[in-house]
C-alpha cells in the first residue's frame, strides 16, 4: 500500500479528533477529572507516541497520572484547533490519506508531540 499524503487543516483535524474519540473513547473517559500533571507528562507523551505508532492499543501499564495527562493533552490540543489566534488553528499537517480518520488524528498528535518534545521523541 502506498503512503499517499494529504494536507489537513485545523478544521479537518478537529473532525478527525472526534473520530479518534469515537474509535477510542477510553482516551477521554478515564472516570477521573482531566488534568495535567507535569511530573507525568513525559510518560504521557511516550504513551501517545507509542499509541500513534500502533505499539499499544490501551492504557496498559500507563500510570493513572499519565492517563489523565494524556487525556488532558488531547483535549487541550483539540480545543486549540478552534481557538482564534492559536498557532494550531492556522496549522496544517500531512497525514496518510488511506488511513482511518482515527489513525490520521494520531498522526497529527505524533507530529505535534515531536515538535513540542523533540528530546523525548523515540524512533517508530
Amino acid at each position: 500500500m502506498t503512503d499517499t499524503r494529504r494536507s489537513v487543516d485545523a478544521e479537518t483535524a478537529f473532525g478527525l479528533f472526534f473520530e479518534l474519540f469515537r474509535a477510542m473513547p477510553w482516551l477521554v473517559s478515564t472516570g477521573r477529572p482531566v488534568r495535567m500533571d507535569a511530573h507525568a507528562e513525559p510518560e504521557a507523551v511516550a504513551f501517545l507516541l507509542d499509541l500513534s505508532a500502533g505499539k499499544v492499543a490501551g492504557w496498559g501499564a500507563a500510570s493513572e497520572a499519565a492517563q489523565d495527562t494524556a487525556s488532558a493533552l488531547l483535549v487541550d490540543f483539540m480545543g486549540k484547533l478552534r481557538m482564534p489566534g492559536s498557532t494550531f488553528s492556522r496549522s496544517t499537517w500531512q497525514v496518510n490519506e488511506a488511513a482511518a480518520p482515527s489513525r490520521q488524528a494520531l498522526e497529527i498528535v505524533a507530529q505535534q508531540l515531536r515538535r513540542a518534545h523533540p528530546l523525548q521523541t523515540r524512533p517508530n
